[in-house]
């Protein structure tokens, strides 16, 4: 396999890792079930960058996506970054330490995850994909399952549920694993 094959299949990788397990990680020891998917968001969508940077580093030049996606893209992060900045806490709203860890940090991960996909992706079969979706979304609601039948194994659903009887692996109530 040439190292360009080998870089784009291991960034197709990290793509299912991301739909697969950042919504399915659960660490008993976690201070935050939230922090800690945000954490391995932010953690794999690094590693998709540093595969893009060292792709741009071997071909001696930037690799650029559509221009529009881009400067859509580049527009977004900055507001993030201004609204972050110009908030009375500025850490928070940067990290959303103070929340489910739903902060600019967070949004901008995504965004580089959606321009990513649109890169990656054109003109090529997003099956493996949508299957990392189907897959990650069953063991969800499998969770929320054993969750409503009182099966399962995991203590920390009243952290997870907000007061609720289910709690999503997504740390939330309002999932549709919830919903279940």
């Amino acid at each position: 396999m040439t190292g360009s094959r080998m870089v784009s299949t291991l960034r197709r990788v990290i793509y299912v890792l991301v739909i697969v397990v950042v919504p399915n990680v659960l660490l008993r020891g976690a201070f935050s079930q939230g922090l800690l998917k945000v954490t391995v968001l932010v953690l794999l969508v690094g590693l998709l960058v540093a595969l893009r940077l060292y792709e741009s580093v071997r071909v001696g030049g930037g690799l650029r996506g559509p221009r529009p996606l881009t400067w859509v893209t580049v527009g977004l992060v900055l507001a993030l970054l201004v609204s972050s900045a110009l908030s009375p806490q500025p850490w928070a709203a940067f990290t959303g330490a103070t929340g489910r860890g739903g902060g600019a940090v967070t949004y901008g991960a995504c965004l580089v995850l959606l321009h990513g996909v649109f890169r990656d992706f054109r003109g090529r079969s997003v099956e493996p994909l949508l299957s990392a979706f189907l897959v990650a979304h069953v063991v969800v609601v499998g969770v929320a399952l054993l969750q409503v039948y009182d099966l399962s194994p995991f203590d920390w659903a009243e952290q997870m549920a907000f007061g609720g009887p289910v709690g999503s692996t997504l740390g939330n109530p309002n999932f549709s694993s919830s919903f279940v």
